[in-house]
């Protein structure tokens, strides 16, 4: 088991990842659209507790080793905050199984916000609820299963 400081400061090396193996997307809106062999998570965000700054989205492949790891990530969303609910479209490459996490950066820093030990300042999530008590979650916690089509998961924000 890692120690709960360096998992949970893991959740914002991945969050601050700017040199990356992924793209950043673009695709945020109020209906995920895509063509008839296109693949789309239809994230439902709940809990966020305010509407400063941004929420950062992270969309994860099927290498269990690179979950939550710097630069790792297949797709990065950012979206400006709103309190209450929200949806967010992210782009998969093809069906399979993924993991996704999420950040509410509520100064905009892209950076998670911690206090002197390392516990999270700012709201965080993961697709399939997956707990995060004293350490991240593992890739088998917040798998989730992507077809053809649009597929909607859920995610609570934790603060």
């Amino acid at each position: 088991m890692r120690s709960p400081i360096v998992a949970l400061m893991a959740i914002g090396f991945a969050a601050a990842a700017q040199a990356a193996t992924g793209t950043d997307s673009d695709v945020a809106s109020a209906a995920c659209e895509i063509d008839d062999a296109g693949v789309m998570f239809e994230v439902n965000i709940t809990g966020v507790q305010n509407a400063n700054g941004q929420l950062g989205v992270y969309l994860y492949g099927d290498v269990p080793e690179n979950f939550m790891k710097k630069g790792k990530w297949l797709v990065r969303e950012w979206v400006p905050a709103q309190e209450g609910d929200m949806r967010v479209c992210l782009p998969a490459p093809g069906p399979g199984l993924y993991a996704i996490s999420l950040y509410h950066d509520e100064d905009s820093n892209r950076r998670l916000g911690q206090n002197w030990i390392g516990i999270p300042t700012e709201g965080f999530g993961f697709s399939r609820d997956a707990p995060a008590p004293l350490r991240l979650p593992h890739f088998s916690e917040a798998a989730v299963e992507a077809h053809v089509g649009v597929n909607p998961t859920h995610i609570r924000v934790r603060y």
